[in-house]
C-alpha cells in the first residue's frame, strides 16, 4: 500500500491491492465475494481482496451423436450428426 499524494496517514489507498482483470472476447468473469450479494458477471473487473473469480468462456463446440434405432414398423436407421 502507498500514500496518495495529499492523504493523511488515516486514509490509506486500497487501489494498489486491487487487479485489473481483462480477458479474451469470448471469455467472461464471474466474480463472488465481499461486496457482492450472488454472482457479478463481467468482461473485465478490478478483483478486491477477499473476491473470488472465475474465468469461463462461451466459445462454441460441437458432440458428435451417432444414433441407431428402429421405428415401429421394425425399418432401422442411423442418425450421424454432424453429417460430414
Amino acid at each position: 500500500m502507498s500514500l496518495r499524494y495529499g492523504a493523511t496517514p488515516c486514509s490509506i489507498s486500497l487501489i494498489d491491492s486491487e487487479v485489473l482483470t481483462r480477458l479474451q472476447p469470448n471469455s467472461y468473469l464471474a466474480i463472488t465475494g465481499v461486496n457482492i450479494e450472488t454472482v457479478r458477471i463481467a468482461k473485465k473487473a478490478f478483483v478486491k481482496p477477499l473476491q473470488k473469480v472465475t474465468k469461463f468462456s462461451i466459445t462454441p463446440f460441437d458432440f458428435s451423436l451417432q444414433l441407431q434405432a428402429m421405428t415401429i414398423e421394425k425399418l432401422q436407421f442411423a442418425l450421424v450428426w454432424p453429417s460430414t
